[in-house]
């Protein structure tokens, strides 16, 4: 008996389900770690919240670039490998 596939609209409900939790996760991972980074550097924890800064000045960087890779390349190969990269990137994190 052939398995049903999965219809490519919730495929597509799940993918972007799952980006939007990576997303938040992504945007407040760093909270936790704000005391261990102050205290690492011997720094206050004002100084350690230019950490969430820096994460928000390359997200407003990014967006825009994110944006023309987008209509040059076409959107579901740039968010693709933008995930695909995500996902790369936070498991060397978790490693290192």
């Amino acid at each position: 008996m052939i398995r049903p596939r999965i219809r490519p609209r919730v495929a597509v409900v799940l993918v972007y389900t799952a980006a939007m939790c990576m997303n938040g996760l992504d945007s407040t991972i760093v909270n936790p770690a704000l005391y261990t980074i102050a205290g690492d550097f011997g720094r206050p924890l004002s100084a350690a919240n230019t950490v969430e800064t820096a994460f928000l000045v390359a997200l407003a960087v990014g967006l825009p670039v994110a944006g023309w890779l987008g209509d040059r390349f076409g959107t579901k190969r740039v968010f693709l490998g933008a995930l695909t990269a995500f996902t790369i990137a936070s498991a060397v994190c978790g490693l290192a």
